[in-house]
């Protein structure tokens, strides 16, 4: 069921515009791809202060073959004139809508307004502690309709929120098919840049729980050489044991609290990170938490994401069952094919 879609005018395909919205072209923002990422302009102001890292060419831009322009987006929910048909733009960065799919909500967001939230929401004193997810299809094997871990994670309490963000491309289609908005995908590893840059500017500690120690000492080093003036609250690698274990469990959350993390970088893998933070998240004290899975991983260097033509075209599963077989063949040939099966019900 559709509801609260956020747009400010019904379509009107094939709308004749006034002269100053007629279409042109525009220069669209920056795309750094050093880590895959799309970035707002006050992001982009955040990860540019970083002169040494742009002189020592960190920071890659759009690649060659990308256009420099494109047909400038029309007012949020409006169709430029005479594309009838066309999908349209996400609105701005403030558009908030939310869209049940194969059993829970997914909300939706454009992608500079979600950095800014979770921005906001780690230096909020008050309210419900907000826990971010990632709806893929490994998401709807777990927590959708039929997912056995449903039941235990995913629910609304009063003082823990879930903000579950578009991310598997055949959430994505499903998703711009129903609304005829096309919504970025928000996967955590394209996220965790930018909010890691936002934390740095606001002073905001941040704390990583999850992967192997080994990890941990990569990500120290790109942390410190990326975003050296980050406060890191704590590295936390628990075993799995650790993590089903309840009193242990209670014990590594009361670490969190006692290190007053504000931003807690989740990765246990799903359903054990869902579940740990529906279960211990607000007695870990943090404002956010982040269940991002292997997006750390990632950042360190520990696991090498795939390229952009494989993420782009919904391969990017391919690329990732083929550097870690053994490890992913269930997920996504086993369980990949149930939830498929699930979502297009």
């Amino acid at each position: 069921m559709e509801r609260d879609l956020d747009l400010s005018f019904p379509p009107a395909h094939g709308a004749t515009l006034s002269d100053d919205d007629a279409p042109s072209t525009w220069t669209p923002p920056t795309r750094p791809t050093k880590y895959g990422i799309r970035t707002s302009p006050r992001t982009r102001q955040l990860l540019g202060s970083r002169s040494a890292a742009a002189a020592a060419g960190v920071w890659r831009h759009r690649p060659a073959h990308e256009p420099q322009s494109i047909p400038r987006p029309a007012p949020p929910g409006r169709a430029l004139a005479g594309q009838a048909g066309t999908e349209l733009l996400p609105p701005s960065h403030w558009a908030r809508s939310t869209l049940t799919v194969a059993g829970f909500d997914v909300h939706l967001r454009a992608y500079d307004g979600v950095v800014d939230e979770i921005g906001e929401a780690s230096v909020r004193r008050f309210g419900p502690v907000m826990a971010v997810a990632s709806a893929n299809l490994d998401h709807v094997y777990h927590f959708g309709r039929g997912g056995l871990a449903a039941p235990r994670a995913m629910s609304d309490t009063g003082v823990l929120t879930w903000l579950t963000l578009l991310d598997g491309i055949p959430i994505v289609a499903v998703v711009r098919g129903r609304t005829g908005v096309r919504w970025p995908r928000l996967a955590g590893a394209d996220l965790l840049v930018p909010v890691l840059a936002r934390a740095e500017q606001d002073g905001i500690r941040v704390g990583f729980l999850g992967g192997q120690e080994t990890m941990h000492v990569e990500l120290r080093r790109v942390v410190a050489r990326d975003f050296p003036q980050l406060v890191v609250s704590g590295y936390w690698a628990p075993d799995p044991s650790e993590v089903d274990d309840r009193a242990r469990s209670d014990e590594l959350a009361e670490q969190v609290r006692h290190s007053r993390t504000d931003l807690l970088v989740v990765g246990l893998g799903k359903p054990r990170q869902e579940v740990w933070i529906q279960e211990h998240g607000e007695q870990t004290g943090a404002r956010v938490l982040l269940a991002f899975g292997a997006s750390a991983d990632f950042l360190a260097g520990q696991v090498k994401r795939a390229p952009a033509v494989f993420r782009e075209t919904g391969m990017e599963w391919a690329y990732r069952l083929a550097m870690e077989p053994r490890r992913l063949a269930h997920r996504y040939l086993v369980d990949g094919p149930v939830a498929l099966s699930r979502l297009v019900r």
